[in-house]
């Protein structure tokens, strides 16, 4: 759907590279396999991080996961499956050796979606869609993770925005 890739220096022998994506929002198939086509260029970045809007749940999200499947089909929102939530791609980003930076810094559920700028039914429930996932290197070095949620914040997107701080030092 769209990614921005950059690549900066850490020293003259190591480099970050900072994948910022926004993962197709209709199917969990396609952004399965854009997640899945990301990974394959991390593979030469020992220290990458993925993070952006992933429009997909993690299994590791306090969901009622029957409560959340029939608010979503009263809504005729199929995107996280139709008969049973999916997770295919947090567990596939996950798999590939990446860390969760909320999960890692042990920061509460927080719903990155709906923000008061949300104005339409596809927003049906309170949902964590915005990630920060890291190589292990950079888990090492990882200080914190904030969802950014403010004034301003809640009134210019439909998503919080995320924050990752990491240090020199592991």
């Amino acid at each position: 759907h769209a990614a921005i890739a950059a690549t900066f220096s850490l020293t003259k022998a190591d480099e970050l590279l900072l994948l910022l994506v926004h993962l197709d929002p209709r199917d969990e198939d396609h952004r399965l396999s854009e997640m899945q086509y990301l990974l394959q260029q991390t593979k030469s970045f020992p220290n990458a991080i993925i993070m952006g809007d992933f429009n997909s749940l993690s299994p590791h999200d306090s969901y009622d996961e029957n409560e959340l499947l029939m608010r979503l089909q009263e809504q005729h929102i199929t995107k996280f499956g139709e008969n049973r939530l999916r997770f295919n791609v947090i567990t596939a980003v996950e798999t590939a050796g990446f860390v969760d930076a909320a999960q890692l810094m042990g920061y509460p559920w927080t719903p990155t979606v709906p923000t008061s700028a949300n104005k339409d039914t596809a927003h049906a429930a309170p949902l964590r869609l915005d990630y920060a996932f890291l190589s292990p290197p950079l888990a090492e070095r990882c200080a914190r993770f904030e969802v950014v949620q403010t004034e301003w914040s809640r009134n210019a997107s439909d998503h919080y925005p995320i924050a990752v701080d990491l240090t020199d030092e592991v």
